[in-house]
C-alpha cells in the first residue's frame, strides 16, 4: 500500500473579497462510466461552477456566475445512468440575482450534456428552502440539503421539495456529516458534546431516522459506507469507532476499534475515511503537507507521504471519492486572502491501497507509526518510568549478585500494580529487557541468575524465543537450569528446532553409559530421555526445519537408534490402550456464544505423545538420516520392530476410517452450530421440530411412499 506523488489538477486566485467566506474554492469527486477516474465538481467564490475530468485534467463544462456570486457549500453532482447527462447542484450564499431574504437558502441546478465538441448546458434551475444550506448530498437519486442548525430537507433531481425536517429544540447543532450508499451521518455538537444521528432514505423517499448515540466533543469527522466512523478530537487526537444497526431495536449502536491515538502537532488537519478500516489524514507540519494512510483497526500507519506547501498555504481539506475502492482522493490547498498572490490549488492524491484490512498488512509497521505519534504523558508515562526503574534496581542487585533481591523487586513492583487495580501491559521491550537483567547472558556460567523472575515470565506466557539474542534454550541450558527449560518447550511457541535438537544432544551426552565427562557441568535437575523427547516430539515444529536440525546435530547412528528405541517402545503401549470415541466431560466447555466446544488440551493427562506425533518424528528420522542408521547394525533390529508396529496401526486407522461416514452429520452438525452462534442468528429447531414442520408442510401431498422416524 502506497501513497504517490499529488499532481496538480487546477489552480484558482483568492480575493480578499471573500476572506470571510467559510471556504474559497469548494470541490466533491463523482464518479462516472465516462471517466475512470471520475470528476471533480468546483465552486470557486466569485467566479463559477467547473466539471474537472481528472484523466484528461480539463474542464468538461464551466458555469461563470460573476464575482458577484458566492457559495455556501460544496457542489454536489449526479449522473446518468447511461453516462451522458450531468446535473450539478450548489448552494447560493449571495448573489446579484438573489433577494436578501434568498441569500445563504438557494440551490442552483444545471444539467449538461457534454459531448465530443460541443456542450449542451440547459437553463439554471433554482430553489430556495426555509433554511440555510451548511451541505449538501446525493443520496439514493435525492438530494439532502443540511443547515448548521439540524434542519433537513429532500429533494428529488429536479429540485421539487419532497420534505423538510425541522430541527428539533437543543442544545445541539449540526456541523459534520457524511453520505454513505443509502444512509447519512449527522454529527451535532453542543458546547461540551458530541453526538451521530443516523438517517435513510425509505422507499418512499422520505427521511427516516435511526437514532443517535454520544461520542466525544470532535472537531472533524469522516465516515464511510461500511460504518467505519473516525473523528479528529481535541487536542489532536484520533478516535475510531464502527457504527451498527441494533439487532434488538431499531436504533444505531457504537462500538470503539480501538484505543484513541495522540497525534505529533500537525495543523490544519482533515480526514478522509475510506473502505474497510482506511482513513486518510492530511495536515501541515514544517511547511510541508504530510499525508498519512492510517489502519484504524490496528492504529498503525500504512503508508505516508510528505511534499513542499504551496506558498503561503494554510489549509487542506479531502475530498471524498465516491468509488466504492478508491484508487485516489482529492486535496484541496488554500492560503489566506490576505496575502499577496493567494491561490488555491486542488490536487489529485493517487493510492493503492488493499481491499481489507489484514493483521499482515499491519505487522512491522510501528517503528513506521512512531513518528507520527505523540510522547505518551500522564498515568502511561508514568508506568513507564516505574519500569525503568525497576529495570535499574534489578541490575544493580544482578552486579552484586543477589538474585534473591532482583526476584523481591520484580515481584513488589508486580504486586504495587496488581495493587492499584490496572492491568499489567507486558511489551515485547519490556520483558526482553527483564529476562537480559535475569539471565545475565554475557556473563560466565557460574554467574548467578534470577530463575524465579525468568519462570514467573514463563508462566505468564509473555515470553519469546527471540527476545533473548543467544537463544533462550542456549542460555537455559548453559545455566544448567532443565526446569525453565522445560517450561519454555510448553511456554514459548516460536523456538527454534535447532535449539530443541541440540538441547536433546545433550541430553543424549549427559545419559550416555560410556560418558564419565560432563562437559557443562553437574546437571542436578537434567531429565531423562523419555521425559525431554516427550516435551520434544510434543511440540509444534516444522518438518524442514527438524530434518535439517537433525542432521546437523544427531549425525551418530547410535543416539538416534537410542532416540528409536524410546519412540519404539511409546508405538508398543498405543495398541494395548483404550480409544475413547467421546470426549470426556473434563474437556467440554462453553465458548464465547454459549456452545459446547471439545478442548482436548485441558483434558490430556497421557504420559505419551500422541501416535500422529510420534510418527512424524520417525518420519523425520528417516527422511534425514535413513542411509547413516543402515549402515548401524543394531539399529536393524529396532526399525523391523518400528515396521511391524506401524503395520498394526495402519490396519487400525483402516478399521476406524469406517466411522467417518456415521460420525460425519454430528461434525456438520456441530459445525453449523458455531457458524450460526458466530454470524449471531438463533439456533435451528432440533431434528424432531424439523421433522414436524416437513411433515406439516407435506400435508395433504399424496406420495407413493412415506418414511417415518422410529424412536425407540
Amino acid at each position: 500500500m502506497s501513497i504517490q506523488e499529488p499532481f496538480l489538477l487546477q489552480s484558482y486566485s483568492n480575493s480578499r473579497r471573500f476572506q470571510k467566506a467559510k471556504a474559497l474554492v469548494y470541490a466533491s469527486h463523482t464518479s462516472t462510466t465516462r471517466s475512470a477516474d471520475g470528476f471533480v465538481t468546483v465552486a470557486a467564490q466569485g467566479d463559477g461552477v467547473h466539471l474537472l475530468d481528472v484523466s484528461s485534467l480539463h474542464s468538461i463544462v464551466s458555469h461563470t456566475l460573476g464575482p458577484s456570486t458566492t457559495f455556501s457549500c460544496p457542489p454536489v453532482m449526479q449522473c446518468s445512468a447511461d453516462g451522458q447527462t450531468y446535473s450539478s447542484y450548489v448552494g447560493i450564499a449571495s448573489s446579484s440575482d438573489l433577494s436578501q431574504g434568498e441569500a445563504n437558502q438557494t440551490i442552483w441546478a444545471w444539467k449538461d450534456t457534454p459531448s465530443a465538441s460541443t456542450s449542451a448546458v440547459q437553463q439554471k434551475n433554482s430553489v430556495t428552502l426555509p433554511h440555510d444550506v451548511y451541505e449538501l448530498h446525493a443520496l439514493s437519486q435525492n438530494l439532502i440539503a443540511i443547515s448548521n442548525t439540524g434542519s433537513i430537507s429532500v429533494l428529488d433531481s429536479e429540485l421539487n421539495m419532497r420534505e423538510t425536517k425541522n430541527a428539533s429544540p437543543s442544545d445541539y447543532s449540526g456541523n459534520f456529516s457524511s453520505a454513505g450508499l443509502a444512509s447519512l451521518i449527522l454529527v451535532e455538537s453542543s458546547k461540551s458534546a458530541s453526538r451521530i444521528r443516523a438517517l435513510y432514505v425509505a422507499e418512499d423517499n422520505t427521511l427516516q431516522d435511526l437514532g443517535s448515540c454520544s461520542i466525544p466533543l470532535c472537531q472533524a469527522v469522516s465516515c464511510n459506507s461500511s460504518g467505519y466512523l473516525t473523528l479528529l478530537c481535541a487536542p489532536c487526537s484520533l478516535h475510531s469507532y464502527q457504527l451498527a444497526l441494533s439487532p434488538t431495536s431499531s436504533n444505531i449502536q457504537i462500538s470503539r476499534l480501538a484505543p484513541p491515538v495522540h497525534l505529533s502537532p500537525l495543523s490544519s488537519i482533515s480526514l478522509l475515511a475510506l473502505h474497510s478500516s482506511f482513513t486518510i489524514l492530511c495536515g501541515i507540519a514544517q511547511k510541508k503537507i504530510t499525508l498519512l494512510l492510517w489502519d484504524m483497526r490496528f492504529s498503525i500507519v500504512l503508508a505516508s507521504h510528505t511534499f513542499d506547501v504551496p506558498e503561503r498555504s494554510d489549509t487542506t481539506s479531502l475530498i471524498a471519492s465516491s468509488k466504492e475502492h478508491p484508487t485516489e482522493a482529492v486535496l484541496v490547498v488554500s492560503s489566506s486572502p490576505s496575502s499577496l498572490s493567494a491561490k488555491t490549488s486542488i490536487f489529485v492524491v493517487p493510492l493503492s491501497v488493499a481491499y481489507s484490512s489484514t493483521i499482515a498488512a499491519a505487522m512491522g509497521r510501528a517503528a513506521a507509526t512512531a513518528p507520527w505519534l505523540q510522547q505518551n504523558e500522564g498515568p502511561e508515562m508514568q508506568l513507564e518510568s516505574k519500569k525503568k526503574k525497576l529495570l535499574s534496581d534489578m541490575e544493580t542487585a544482578m552486579e552484586s549478585r543477589r538474585p534473591q533481591s532482583a526476584s523481591q523487586a520484580f515481584l513488589a513492583w508486580e504486586k504495587e500494580e496488581k495493587k492499584n487495580g490496572a492491568h499489567i501491559s507486558y511489551g515485547h521491550s519490556f520483558v526482553k529487557e527483564l529476562l537480559n537483567v535475569a539471565l545475565q547472558p554475557a556473563k560466565p556460567a557460574n554467574f548467578p541468575y534470577s530463575s524465579d523472575v525468568v519462570r514467573h515470565l514463563l508462566e505468564l506466557g509473555v515470553v519469546s524465543a527471540s527476545m533473548v539474542d543467544a537463544g533462550l534454550l542456549n542460555i537455559l541450558r548453559i545455566r544448567n537450569d532443565w526446569t525453565s527449560l522445560r517450561m519454555s518447550l510448553k511456554k514459548v511457541s516460536d523456538l527454534l528446532e535447532v535449539d530443541i535438537i541440540d538441547c536433546l544432544r545433550h541430553v543424549l551426552e549427559h545419559e550416555a553409559p560410556s560418558n564419565a565427562m560432563q562437559v557443562d557441568g553437574p546437571a542436578a535437575d537434567a531429565p531423562t530421555l523419555p521425559d525431554f523427547l516427550r516435551l520434544c516430539v510434543s511440540y509444534t515444529c516444522s518438518p524442514v526445519a527438524l530434518r535439517a536440525a537433525l542432521r546437523r546435530y544427531l549425525p551418530e547412528p547410535g543416539s538416534l537408534t537410542r532416540v528409536l528405541d524410546v519412540l519404539d517402545s511409546w508405538l508398543g503401549q498405543w495398541p494395548g490402550r483404550d480409544v475413547s470415541l467421546l470426549p470426556p466431560k473434563k474437556a467440554l466447555d462453553k465458548n464465547a456464544h454459549g456452545v459446547y466446544v471439545v478442548n482436548l488440551s485441558s483434558s490430556s493427562t497421557d504420559d505419551i505423545p500422541s501416535i500422529n506425533e510420534i510418527a512424524s518424528f520417525i518420519q523425520a528420522i528417516l527422511d534425514s538420516s535413513l542411509l547413516v542408521i543402515l549402515q548401524h547394525a543394531p539399529a536393524h533390529h529396532v526399525l523391523r520392530r518400528i515396521s511391524r508396529r506401524v503395520e498394526t496401526q495402519i490396519h487400525v486407522v483402516d478399521e476406524t476410517e469406517k466411522l467417518r461416514g456415521p460420525l460425519e452429520a454430528f461434525v456438520k452438525a456441530q459445525g453449523n452450530t458455531l457458524k450460526v452462534s458466530e454470524q449471531g442468528k438463533e439456533q435451528l429447531a432440533d431434528w424432531r421440530q424439523r421433522s414436524k414442520l416437513a411433515h406439516d408442510q407435506t400435508a395433504g401431498a399424496i406420495m407413493v411412499y412415506q418414511i417415518e422416524h422410529l424412536v425407540l
